[in-house]
């Protein structure tokens, strides 16, 4: 077994990405293990930088380890590795599943934050993406870096429970299915292009709703509304977080025109159900959902949007249930084991490349 450690945030890493470490033995580790602060929103500048180098100094039982597995862009590794406090023989590989490859890539970062990423994953040993649309980014900015692409699943018994319900395909509603705190994860999960689209799309279906279930703020709910005639804004409701499995039964079409999304489980989950979902071409999970059609993925304007909306809404009931079934089929691929054991292939090969290469120099 290779021994590994995992460095994730707080409260914990993501329960998929926990599960990832898990598979192969990994010891678990806070980026912030001294001088806390991940999860302090008031944290200063000035202490969670102190915290960063004094965890890169301090790094518990750092000699022993052979793989330190990151859970996105940890700058104490970043230090570590400035400071030469890794040995040759320890590699760094990333596991890459959030909105930093996306944002890095359209300049959306300030000049230090984009110089501190790109040195992070420019000191990586390899990168471990979820999703094609994350690899088709990591490769664009860093294309000499070795990089593999993983898939995420969910667990089988949730699979299971999904594919027992059945979505309303004749029915009117629409669904979002996003927690949305501040404007930039607004832009990121595409909540903007989702409110404008149905506001052109009243136009032609006057009787459509709009229901979006997950955390989203009163600031974020009132740039929302503002797409909307004050006539028509009660056609849009936002539920808060709510069980999913009622508002997949009800809706006709879940909606995730993301920016950069990287791989919302909800496609999957959707899916399960046999929900249609139209998403953009900037969301990871377009690769499960090109493979029911291609005609589910668009490109991230206004008018392919309302395009691809209204052609679903004129398709025949008949055609949408044969998309339906098809989504539940292809979703038996997701399931957490097939990724769980992925992962562990796609390590440990990723791990056997890396020393072979270092052998041959």
């Amino acid at each position: 077994m290779i021994k590994t450690v995992y460095i994730h945030g707080r409260p914990s890493g993501h329960p998929i990405h926990d599960a990832y470490a898990h598979q192969v033995n990994a010891d678990f580790c806070f980026t912030d293990h001294k001088l806390r602060w991940n999860d302090v929103p008031t944290a200063s500048k000035l202490k969670r930088t102190l915290s960063w180098l004094v965890c890169a100094l301090t790094f518990p039982n750092r000699k022993n380890y052979v793989v330190f597995l990151s859970e996105g862009v940890r700058e104490p590794l970043l230090i570590m590795k400035w400071l030469k406090l890794m040995r040759k023989r320890q590699k760094l590989m990333a596991l890459m599943a959030n909105e930093n490859l996306y944002l890095l890539s359209t300049n959306a970062y300030s000049a230090l934050a984009s110089f501190m990423m790109r040195q992070f994953l420019t000191h990586c040993d390899a990168l471990l993406c979820v999703g094609s649309y994350q690899t088709q980014l990591a490769k664009q900015l860093f294309p000499n870096k070795p990089i593999y692409t993983l898939y995420n699943g969910i667990p089988e018994d949730k699979l299971l429970a999904f594919s027992l319900l059945q979505p309303n395909l004749s029915g009117n509603k629409l669904l979002v299915i996003a927690n949305v705190s501040s404007p930039t994860r607004m832009v990121y999960k595409g909540l903007d292009l989702a409110f404008e689209s149905f506001a052109q799309l009243l136009k032609s279906f006057p009787n459509l709703e709009l229901h979006v279930v997950g955390l989203c703020t009163e600031a974020i709910q009132t740039k929302c509304y503002a797409y909307l005639k004050i006539a028509d804004r009660h056609k849009a409701v936002f539920h808060g977080a709510k069980t999913i499995a009622p508002f997949l039964q009800q809706s006709c079409l879940l909606l995730q025109p993301g920016r950069g999304d990287s791989y919302p489980t909800t496609t999957i989950e959707a899916a399960a159900a046999g929900l249609p979902i139209l998403v953009s071409e900037e969301t990871g999970t377009k690769e499960l959902v090109e493979k029911v059609s291609t005609q589910f993925v668009c490109a991230l304007t206004l008018e392919a949007m309302v395009k691809q909306m209204t052609w679903y809404l004129e398709s025949s009931t008949n055609h949408k249930m044969e998309w339906s079934n098809t989504f539940k089929k292809v979703a038996t691929f997701y399931s957490q084991a097939k990724a769980n054991e992925n992962f562990k292939n796609t390590f440990d090969t990723c791990y056997h490349n890396l020393i072979h290469q270092q052998v041959k120099a």
